[in-house]
């Protein structure tokens, strides 16, 4: 018998809660590289010994091995070179957007100080405004679909980064599920190549 008038708008509150998530998982992710980038190194800790161990408690032993294991990864190129493409990928222009979003940039996203190393920060305020005047021109910024790197959202690039990384580092250390035997990395053909030098001095050892 009446009338009644329904109003249709984007959920920019999810929007912006899923932005917000992104941001501070690539956060997450380039703190942890940045981490092993500039750990430092304790050369004067070197692998302990069988005869050391036993004259160290457990506690002793394990203090030790961190101090050893520190730093392996500072300054690693592959490392550096993931965390550069990472970052180039963030602060790249995206083309053929319609409207006037095709920068993080441009809806309040920016990169902290150099000491920072690419850590981001979100202007809330600019990008909730962004979102109610443009939510569909935001959400293409990151989702935009394209067959050549350069024409895809920031989203789309970083998930391609992440995926070409993961591949590197396992093509040149392996992965936790790798076997010895079949373990085809570069660090794996390595140690291979280490074992069978031993097994052959051990063997001279022994005509000797």
């Amino acid at each position: 018998t009446g009338t009644a008038t329904i109003t249709v708008s984007a959920d920019t509150d999810a929007m912006f809660n899923a932005i917000k998530d992104f941001v501070n998982a690539y956060n997450e992710l380039i703190g942890k590289i940045n981490a092993e980038l500039t750990e430092p190194r304790y050369r004067d800790y070197l692998p302990l010994t069988d005869e050391q161990r036993e004259q160290l408690s457990d506690e002793q032993e394990k203090k030790w091995e961190e101090k050893a294991r520190s730093g392996l990864l500072k300054g690693d190129s592959l490392l550096q070179g993931i965390l550069y493409r990472m970052r180039a990928s963030m602060s790249a222009v995206v083309p053929g957007l319609t409207g006037r979003y095709d920068t993080l940039a441009d809806i309040g996203i920016t990169t902290g100080s150099y000491a920072e190393r690419g850590k981001l920060y979100i202007n809330e305020a600019k990008l909730k405004e962004a979102l109610s005047k443009n939510p569909e021109g935001v959400m293409s910024l990151f989702t935009k679909s394209a067959t050549a790197y350069a024409e895809k959202g920031i989203a789309m690039r970083l998930y391609d980064d992440v995926d070409n990384a993961l591949k590197m580092l396992y093509a040149k250390a392996g992965s936790d599920t790798s076997f010895s035997t079949v373990d085809n990395s570069a660090i794996g053909r390595e140690l291979a190549r280490l074992n069978e030098r031993i097994a052959s001095w051990e063997e001279h050892l022994q005509q000797i």
